[in-house]
């Protein structure tokens, strides 16, 4: 039963609109029933075991608060006359009645007398959602509640089939006594059953009401009236996040207070007729909000009704899976209907590829005398035309000469599967069965049936026709569909079928080799490295051609592939026989290689030694003009004799290298002509031509070893049962090398013992100090390793003690002292700094000493520091110095460019030991006494001078001698 028509056009709807003075909306007090009717109730009345109370404004019929005198609780009485549509509304009672819902406040008794039905209920709570939100600004989680309780009431009304059509903020409650924001639903005045046979007449509120009811007074019935409660609810929410009604943002004023004129707008709002004004929802107005937030708004305030989110949908969104939304569809724009579902053909397409519906998608695109088909629906609509003709394209495409031998069904179901690609949006696949079209989808054709079932539609789905179809909708699927194609019908396939390898009019080997042509390259690779581990090689040449390759196209890879399940038969050889046989030949090539390499060596010893080995009328030439050179400073006289030495030493030196290198010829290259004394460097060129052959390769040592060393690479690879013996080796030409080295040395000690005069070298000025400072730390590292211990020694210490290592480190920089004074050193200053540097350094092994040590001493002349060479052991200058500051003890310091060790004063030298007394009458015991004092006849050496203290390298003269000039 068709819709009423929308009511005639009015101005058009805009924002910048001057509104008109609000008109008086007061209701009379008959209103709602009709002429017929007077309201049956005066407020103060009784009424059965009602106290009759004050009217509520209803949409139809009256209402009135009234008091249940028995049970002594808050009712409320809907009082309705008598008409048709009573008996719906009966129904829609007792489906309330039967609902225990905590959020849906409905009634309970109801009784019709005379003339009017009355329907009691309970009280509703005291504060609607208008109020509660008025205070507060609702989060995404108070919308996510909301939606959550009033889509639970709404589907279960529905499922009822009831249709709740006054969903308001005024007509949904806070419930008390709830933990958090908790909601029920009211104002149930104009509830009825969706499925009636005649239009159902309900008052039309423009504020909540969707777009399709704009200006209707009858109302299409069946269950697309559900879509109404959805419109209300996202109308809700809207005005409950924006904290107003969206038509004030519209208008741009204050619309609390529906008058007829804003009435007269918010319908002109639904019928979208200003294409300059905003879609019926108006959700593009709304400040930014949340996506979640906007998809919600956008999904229930479609203005197209099939397009509309319902039960599914707002489901979906409350799991927070994501959700289409169809927002843009213009409001009068109609939808596929499909089994009580509704389809744009974006959707449609994606709905009839699945698997368990694709039956049903091959009828609809073929069935044009059903009228609820989608071939049908797009025929009969002009804003279709376009897919229209592109079903009716495919309709001809299916009698393609390549398909004539085809079944039916099978036909039918590629062009389904072309016509929904076509069909469907942008990121649409193309669709075979349920599964996108690609290597699991061509093998699992064969799996549902046998395989002689699946080739038809392989071979439907790989034609060129086909493929060009679908290529610009479905590039991945083309080029899959091309690569099979391709590969069954190209170049490589048609050899092996010509060769016999092959037979792809056997469904069987048709299947095989489109499995093997719908691997992906990567596990084509793999079978080809599987092949390569079993095999070697293959003794057929157009086997082994495709074998060798490092790269293949898609078709020989596949061709590969498939000769692996008879090896014998395309006469691949195993690892270990190719192994051998590749031994043998490697070897041969290397003798062969290696004589070569003998003969370019000694080429290039030869050519070296030109002087010596080249033709003999010029070696004599440069002999004689070399002893002619060398004679010649020796005078006129002796010229001949230089020449005929050196012509004569020439001659003895070639001689002696050709039997050289006769020798190494004949064991190097077994049957080679030896080498005489006039045989010429060219020979070493042709020897090394006949060895290599005919072959296109370059006479240079470099690419001869070059290929060797491949060789010997390769060899060292190859896995052998038994260990073969050792290559040959091309060697070294030593007596080649001997002639030529001996030859130039020869000349070159002839000129230079002829030429050669002692010079002298141009003294280079240097710093008097750098120079000294050089020298002393040159002595220091080259002082002797051992020394033989001194009498000082022995009288300063013990002699068995133990000497340590110096271990002081040398420091990279050191602070230097400024000298205050500086005068020359007494002999008693050098024996006393000789002395006290003796004493300092003795716990140390002289060896290991390599520093400059400060000695303190004191002279008549006042007290200073005298440099001491502690690995040499003497005074380095006869100067006494005194710094400006003594430095502490043991640290560095730099005076005149030295680094210098100050140890700190010396220890107190051991007191003398006791004198004897000797008693003249007494004889004297002479058993320990050192041998001369026995000599001298006196118990007592004489002590040695200053002189002899000195060190036990050197006498005490030379100590006292510096190294300054």
């Amino acid at each position: 039963m068709p819709d009423e028509t929308d009511p005639p056009e009015s101005d058009a709807l805009s924002a910048q609109d001057e509104l008109l003075a609000p008109e008086d909306s007061a209701r009379s007090e008959d209103e709602g029933a009709g002429s017929a009717f007077r309201t049956p109730f005066v407020s103060g009345q009784r009424w059965r075991s009602f106290q009759i109370g004050d009217r509520i404004e209803v949409g139809t019929g009256w209402c009135y608060h009234a008091v249940d005198v028995n049970l002594l609780e808050n009712v409320e009485i809907h009082v309705r006359a008598l008409n048709a549509q009573t008996e719906m509304r009966v129904q829609a009672w007792n489906e309330l009645k039967s609902m225990s819902m905590p959020g849906l406040l409905a009634g309970g008794e109801a009784f019709e007398e005379g003339e009017y039905r009355y329907e009691i209920s309970h009280g509703t709570p005291k504060v609607a959602l208008r109020e509660w939100a008025a205070y507060r600004k609702t989060s995404l989680d108070d919308v996510q509640t909301l939606v959550q309780q009033l889509s639970d009431i709404i589907i279960a009304l529905h499922d009822r089939g009831v249709v709740h059509l006054n969903l308001r903020l005024d007509t949904i409650y806070i419930l008390p006594d709830h933990e958090g924001l908790s909601v029920g639903i009211g104002g149930l005045e104009l509830t009825t059953v969706y499925n009636q046979a005649e239009l159902i007449p309900v008052p039309v509120d423009p504020m909540y009401a969707p777009p399709e009811a704009a200006g209707l007074a009858n109302h299409k019935p069946g269950a697309s009236l559900r879509a109404w409660d959805w419109w209300s609810l996202g109308r809700i929410i809207q005005e409950v996040v924006l904290g107003r009604h969206v038509l004030g943002l519209v208008t741009n004023r204050d619309v609390s207070k529906v008058t007829p004129e804003i009435r007269s707008r918010a319908e002109s709002l639904l019928l979208e007729r200003d294409p300059r004004a905003p879609r019926a929802g108006a959700v593009e107005l709304m400040p930014p909000m949340s996506q979640r937030l906007t998809d919600l708004l956008r999904g229930l305030l479609t203005s197209s009704r099939g397009g509309r989110w319902g039960t599914d949908e707002v489901l979906r969104w409350l799991k927070q899976q994501p959700v289409k939304d169809r927002y843009q569809l213009a409001r009068n724009e109609e939808l596929f209907a499909w089994k009580d579902r509704v389809f744009t053909l974006d959707e449609a397409a994606e709905y009839f590829t699945r698997e368990e519906n694709w039956a049903d998608g091959v009828t609809n695109l073929f069935d044009k005398d059903d009228e609820v088909t989608l071939v049908s629906f797009v025929g009969e609509r002009p804003e279709y035309q376009h897919v229209r003709k592109q079903i009716a394209e495919l309709h001809v495409f299916g009698l393609i000469p390549s398909w004539s031998e085809l079944p039916e069904e099978v036909t039918r179901d590629a062009i389904a599967s072309a016509a929904w690609l076509l069909i469907g949006g942008e990121g649409m696949r193309l669709m075979l069965y349920g599964q996108p079209v690609d290597a699991a989808c061509i093998k699992s054709l064969f799996a549902r049936g046998s395989v002689a079932d699946g080739v038809p539609m392989v071979k439907a789905i790989t034609s060129l026709p086909f493929i060009q179809l679908i290529e610009k909708a479905d590039a991945g699927a083309a080029r899959l569909l091309s690569t099979l194609a391709g590969t069954m019908e190209g170049e490589t396939m048609a050899r092996a079928i010509h060769e016999g390898w092959l037979n792809l009019a056997n469904p069987a080997d048709y299947a095989r080799v489109l499995m093997l042509a719908m691997e992906s390259e990567r596990k084509l690779l793999e079978l080809h490295k599987t092949l390569h581990a079993r095999f070697a090689c293959s003794r057929e040449p157009h086997i082994q051609q495709l074998f060798s390759r490092a790269k293949f196209s898609h078709p020989e890879l596949v061709l590969l592939a498939s000769t692996a399940a008879q090896p014998e038969r395309f006469a691949y050889v195993t690892h270990e026989d190719w192994t051998r046989e590749r031994h043998e030949l490697l070897k041969k090539r290397t003798e062969r290689l290696v004589r070569v390499l003998f003969w370019l060596r000694l080429q290039k010893a030869v050519r070296a030694g030109y002087a010596l080995y080249g033709p003999w009328p010029v070696v004599l030439g440069i002999w004689i003009s070399v002893g002619v050179v060398a004679g010649l400073p020796q005078g006129a006289g002796r010229l001949p004799l230089w020449i005929l030495g050196l012509v004569a030493g020439a001659a003895a030196l070639r001689l002696v290298s050709a039997l050289g290198l006769t020798m190494l010829i004949r064991r190097r290259s077994a049957g080679a002509q030896p080498w005489v004394f006039l045989s010429k460097i060219e020979r070493c060129g042709r020897e090394a031509a006949e060895a290599l052959g005919a072959e296109p390769l370059l006479l240079r040592a470099a690419v001869i070893n070059r290929e060797l060393d491949a060789i010997r690479a390769e060899i060292a690879g190859l896995v052998l049962k038994v260990v073969p013996p050792p290559l040959p080796a091309a060697g070294r030409v030593l007596p080649a090398w001997f002639g030529t080295l001996a030859s130039w040395a020869l000349i070159v000690i002839v000129l230079v013992t002829s030429y050669w005069k002692p010079f002298a070298k141009t003294p280079v000025p240097v710093d008097p100090r750098t120079a000294a400072a050089e020298a002393i730390e040159k002595a220091l590292k080259a002082g002797p390793g051992e020394v033989e211990r001194t009498v000082e020694d022995v009288f300063y210490d013990n002699p068995t003690k133990p000497r340590a290592r110096w271990d002081v480190t040398r420091p990279e920089g050191a602070p230097i002292v400024p000298l205050a004074k500086v005068k020359p050193a007494s002999p008693d200053d050098v024996a006393m700094a000789l002395i006290e540097g003796q004493r300092l350094l003795l716990p140390y092994q002289q060896s290991t000493v390599d520093a400059l040590i400060a000695v303190p001493v004191e002279g008549a002349k006042g007290s200073g520091i005298m440099l001491y060479d502690g690995r040499n052991r003497r005074v380095i200058e006869r100067q006494v110095l005194s710094p400006a500051q003594l430095p502490a003890d043991k640290s560095w310091f730099e005076v005149d460019k030295l680094k210098v060790f100050y140890v700190g004063a010396p220890p107190p030298p051991p007191p003398p030991p006791p004198k004897r007394v000797i008693d003249p009458q007494k004889p004297v015991d002479t058993s320990d006494m050192p041998e001369r004092e026995v000599r001298r006849g006196t118990y007592q050496a004489t002590p040695p001078s200053a002189e002899q203290k000195s060190t036990n390298a050197q006498p005490l003269s030379d100590a006292l001698d510096t190294m300054t000039p």
